[in-house]
C-alpha cells in the first residue's frame, strides 16, 4: 500500500473496544489495545493516501433482516464509509452505546 500510495484498513470491532465491559474484561482489553492501534495507524497514514477506518458494532448481527443488524447493512455502511472517505471510528448504528446494543 504504501509503494503504491493507496489502499485501505478496514476493523470490525465489538463495542467493548470503545466502552470497556466488565463482564467481557479479557475481550475488552484486547478490543482497546486494537482501537489503539487502529488510531496509531489513522494518524502515520492519513496523509499517505491510505484510508483507515473503524467500526465498533453495538449489534448483534442476524442474516437476512433487512434491518441494522443484517451483515448486508454493515457492509452497505462500509462503502458508503469508504468512498466518502469517511476516516476514523464510528459506533455501529449511529448513536449506538454500551446501554442500547441491539440484541
Amino acid at each position: 500500500m504504501l509503494r503504491q500510495d493507496k489502499g485501505a484498513l478496514l476493523f470490525t470491532t465489538g463495542l467493548s473496544a470503545i466502552y470497556p465491559n466488565p463482564n467481557m474484561a479479557d475481550a475488552s482489553v484486547a478490543k482497546a489495545a486494537l482501537r489503539n492501534y487502529i488510531l496509531n495507524l489513522e494518524q502515520g497514514l492519513g496523509n499517505k493516501n491510505i484510508f483507515v477506518g473503524h467500526i465498533s458494532l453495538g449489534v448483534f448481527l442476524k442474516g437476512n433482516t433487512l434491518k441494522v443488524d443484517d451483515p448486508d447493512a454493515v457492509a452497505d455502511r462500509w462503502y458508503q464509509k469508504y468512498i466518502n472517505n469517511e476516516h476514523g471510528e464510528e459506533a455501529y448504528p449511529k448513536g449506538v452505546t454500551q446501554d442500547t446494543v441491539i440484541r
